[in-house]
Parts: structure tokens; sequence; C-alpha cells
């Protein structure tokens, strides 16, 4: 009988250290899970470096600057003013210029008064067709660069501004942009706005419709994407033009979008030898600022 108790106690106490054994196992993988999680969160933050606000802008937004870019040296414009922004903006291939076209916002009635009437044949048919011709993608070398003016400069913090505490989303989408183009009521875009709807029923009305779209976006990616998740959605989104993203959310893949979007990105990133650039970067960092001086 004592011999059965003092087995019975050893098997008990072999079971708990087995147990207590497996548990600290357990805790350890889930640290190191942690760790590795981290480990690569931050180094995702450092890849991607968002320095500047065309940083935050989607894929179509950045597609607009690029097309106000080419416009200008269509023109001959010296600089890219607003005009130009909003000129690019009412491009029939953007998701939004459906709603655009109900109000007659279209780049066919923006030419003449912006371009004057010296470009009149290309209000009637020719403009989708120098287009296609002329845009060969970057400037030649003998094209000089278009700089921003301080007008645009102003316009793009205020859509950075609206962007992450009006309509609480880091991305700046073309409906922003063009909301804040519509608000600036004393710039060029602004005014030409309000000169083509014509009275405040209609702009009043445009702005909701454009607001309406962007609150449905927000909602669909906060309700179904997990918190921990957002993160990878906005940045998918800067990757997506408008369609793809709406049709990601018309086929209910958003969610699984996300979650390989991040997948395929951790899994890149890990690839990469964060340490090595690191220290490539700060030798590089000494080299041009380091200046000692000698007594």
């Amino acid at each position: 009988m004592n011999l059965l108790s003092t087995e019975n106690k050893s098997l008990n106490s072999f079971q708990d250290l087995k147990g207590n054994s497996n548990e600290s196992s357990i805790s350890n993988n889930i640290k190191l899970e942690k760790r590795r999680r981290h480990q690569a969160y931050i180094s995702t933050d450092y890849l991607l470096g968002f320095l500047t606000y065309f940083d935050f802008f989607s894929r179509d937004t950045f597609q607009v600057i690029k097309n106000s870019i080419f416009f200008g040296h269509l023109f001959e414009k010296t600089s890219i003013n607003s005009d130009l922004i909003l000129f690019a903006c009412l491009d029939e291939k953007f998701e939004f210029s459906t709603i655009l076209k109900e109000y007659d916002l279209v780049q066919s009635s923006l030419v003449e008064m912006i371009f004057g009437s010296a470009n009149k044949t290309i209000k009637n048919s020719t403009l989708r067709n120098v287009w296609k011709t002329s845009f060969k993608g970057s400037l030649t070398s003998e094209e000089k660069e278009i700089l921003y003016s301080q007008e645009m400069i102003q316009l793009f913090e205020k859509a950075i501004d609206n962007s992450l505490h009006r309509f609480k989303t880091p991305v700046v989408t073309p409906e922003v942009l063009f909301i804040t183009l519509m608000e600036e009521k004393t710039s060029k875009a602004g005014k030409l706005i309000k000169k083509l709807l014509k009275n405040d029923a209609s702009w009043y009305l445009l702005r909701y419709r454009l607001i309406k779209r962007l609150h449905s976006q927000e909602v669909l990616i906060r309700g179904e994407v997990a918190k921990n998740q957002h993160y990878f959605a906005y940045l998918m989104k800067t990757r997506f033009s408008e369609f793809d993203f709406n049709k990601l959310i018309k086929n209910d893949l958003l969610l699984t979008a996300v979650s390989f979007f991040r997948n395929s990105l951790i899994k890149d990133i890990l690839k990469q030898n964060v340490f090595q650039l690191l220290k490539d970067e700060i030798f590089s960092s000494i080299k041009l600022i380091s200046k000692r001086k000698y007594s």
C-alpha cells in the first residue's frame, strides 16, 4: 500500500513537471512569435519610409498628379497650379468621374477656361487622342521640370489634414483631393468648380455624395477588417486603383485580399537584411553631414 502510494506520488510529480515544461515551452514560443512579429513590423515601417505627403496618396491620386505634369508640358505652363490638378481629376478613367459627369464636370468644359481660346480644337474631339499619342511616361531631356506652385503645396497639406482629421483615413484618394479643391474657394480650382456648378445646391450635393462615397469605404474597412490589420488594408489601398479596390469590396474579397497582401509583404520584408541596410544608411549619413574639427 505504501509502495503504491509512493508510486502514485512520483507519477503525479512527473506529470506536474511535464505540464510545467509544456507550459514553459508554449510561453517561450509565444514570446518568440511576438518578437518576430514586432521585428517584422518595425522593419516594415523602416523600409516603407513615409517621408512626403505623396507617400499617402492612393494610386489614382498619384496618377492625377502625374497627369497634371503632362498637361503642364502639353500646354506650356511654367508651374503646376490647382486648375491643372482639377483638369487632371476630370479624366473619365477615374472611378468617381461618373459622379462628376452628372454635374457636367468634364475636361472639355474646362479647356477654354484654363488654357484659352487657342486650344478650342482640343475641346471638341482631340483631347483623348493627344493624351494617347503624346504621353511617353517620362520627361525628355528637352523638357524642363515643372514645379508645384505655393498654392498647390498648401492644398496638398490641406488634403492630408482633411484625410486624417475629418475623414479618419491616412490615404488621400481622388475624392479627398477633389473635396479639398472644392472647399478652397479662393483657389483657381475652387473658383472654376463654383462657376461650373452654377448654384450652391449643386455644390453642396456634389460634396455630400463624394463624402458619402468615402464614408462607405471606411465603414467596410473598419467593419470587415480586424483592427490589427487596418495598417495593411490602408497600405494595400495606396497600391490599388479605386476600380480594383471597389471590385474587391463588391466580390466580398476585401478581408482575403488584406490577409494575402499582409502575408506577402511580411514574407518579402523578412528576406531583407535590415541591419545591413541600416548600417549602410548610417555610414552614408556620417559621410554627408559629419564634419570633424581638429585643434
